[in-house]
């Protein structure tokens, strides 16, 4: 006979969907689980298996999972009952019987949240209803970042540089998620051949520098206010236009 942890472990499976459900908005619709396995071969096993299903089922607890019973003759346990199935017949007793009742509240709000600030990350949530649950606390300030990056969606700034209002190293630690939804909320302007967190965004990043040291002191007077050993980014350097017809490169 199914066990209560076991009910307990294939319930924590659906738990997904059901967030799922939830997110779009579904109508609560049952939860079945199988429960095909035969009782023990001895009383005392199969009254130790009844009273431990039993004991967490709404017949007992007001809440949880419903238990339709089967008579079944044995041979060696005579007539007894048997589950034929289990069932959630409502959202309350599935949420309640995973101890998920406030986490599934707050889901609720942050999805309203979400989507009341960018609809179009409803199939991302749909997708990923753990994320939103992961980062259940972090959505506020999260949803400061994709405005901003809404209305600037190239700010050529460094991370730490950006004019959020939210902690300095916020970004940093949670690129991850971050990056998944810009990807949908400014998929025009994303750099989408980069990996980089920064370079796909369009953010300033530490690079590598180039030493240039201008021969010709007329160019040097003309172009670099008289300088003639000059280091600057990569960035810049090919963004370079100066009239040279010869370089050396070392």
């Amino acid at each position: 006979m199914i066990t209560s942890a076991e009910i307990k472990k294939k319930a924590s499976r659906k738990y997904t969907d059901y967030l799922r459900d939830v997110a779009a908005g579904k109508t609560f619709q049952p939860i079945e689980i199988p429960c095909d396995k035969k009782a023990s071969d001895t009383i005392a096993e199969y009254q130790k298996e009844f009273n431990d299903i039993r004991s967490l089922s709404k017949e007992v607890k007001g809440y949880g999972y419903t238990i339709d019973w089967k008579t079944v003759k044995t041979k060696m346990l005579g007539t007894q009952g048997l589950p034929s199935k289990i069932k959630f017949e409502t959202a309350e007793d599935f949420e309640r019987f995973l101890q998920k009742v406030k986490e599934v509240n707050v889901f609720r709000k942050n999805v309203a949240l979400i989507n009341g600030k960018f609809p179009e990350l409803q199939c991302w949530i749909e997708k990923y209803p753990l994320k939103v649950i992961e980062n259940s606390e972090y959505w506020s300030d999260i949803l400061k970042i994709l405005n901003y990056f809404s209305k600037n969606p190239q700010p050529q700034l460094y991370i730490r540089e950006l004019p959020i209002e939210v902690h300095t190293k916020f970004i940093e630690q949670h690129k991850a998620v971050i990056g998944e939804l810009l990807d949908i909320v400014i998929k025009e302007y994303i750099n989408t051949n980069e990996k980089e967190f920064e370079k796909r965004y369009n953010l300033r990043y530490d690079e590598s520098m180039v030493r240039m040291r201008i021969l010709d002191g007329t160019l040097a007077a003309e172009f670099f206010s008289g300088l003639d050993d000059i280091t600057i980014p990569v960035s810049k350097f090919l963004r370079l236009q100066i009239p040279i017809s010869k370089a050396y490169i070392v």
